[in-house]
């Protein structure tokens, strides 16, 4: 039941995740922080409202309607940041001599992680398979070990976003500090 109801969340939830690069190219990081603590300030208690009305279903109806919320938190805060004025106006489509690039060098990250989130899904599958105390011990694990992930991997977007942006105002050395500072600290 859960999984029937947040699974509306994933457009949402890929919506967020263009938000967040968006604003990690643009060095402004803030900006999805603060929009993903009052995200959450606002899930918890729908969370505990939904949960106690429809039960498992309402969790996932939760977290559902959490990303959305999400997603509109984070766009208001991108539409009233004045450095994004240039990127507001209209779509011409697809340019595929400046996305050529882009795709070779990003396509095998993406096959990545899709092979990587695809994993973590046939194994909740998995668990949910053998019993619900099975799939909540799992959920616990899944949970500690995601918070764990959370700062090698906030230290890695932050320095690719670094040599990111010394590669684009052309600073070989710039590169060079940023990406060994990012190694030393992982």
């Amino acid at each position: 039941q859960a999984l029937r109801s947040s699974v509306w969340g994933i457009v949402p939830g890929l919506a967020f995740s263009t938000y967040r690069s968006l604003c990690s190219a643009a060095g402004r990081p803030r900006t999805v922080m603060a929009a993903s603590v009052l995200g959450n300030l606002l899930h918890v208690p729908l969370s505990f409202a939904l949960a106690q009305r429809y039960g498992v279903y309402g969790i996932g109806l939760a977290a559902t309607i959490g990303r959305a919320m999400l997603v509109a938190l984070v766009a208001a805060m991108v539409r009233m940041d004045t450095l994004f004025l240039p990127y507001r106006g209209g779509w011409s489509g697809p340019r595929w001599q400046e996305l050529r690039p882009l795709v070779r060098s990003g396509l095998p990250l993406g096959l990545q992680y899709g092979a990587e989130v695809a994993g973590f899904v046939l194994i909740t599958l998995w668990m949910g398979l053998i019993g619900e105390s099975q799939l909540a011990a799992h959920e616990v694990a899944l949970s500690v070990c995601s918070v764990l992930f959370q700062v090698p991997s906030a230290l890695a977007t932050a320095a690719a976003v670094r040599v990111g942006q010394a590669t684009g105002r052309g600073d070989p050395a710039g590169e060079a500090v940023a990406g060994w500072t990012g190694f030393g600290l992982g």
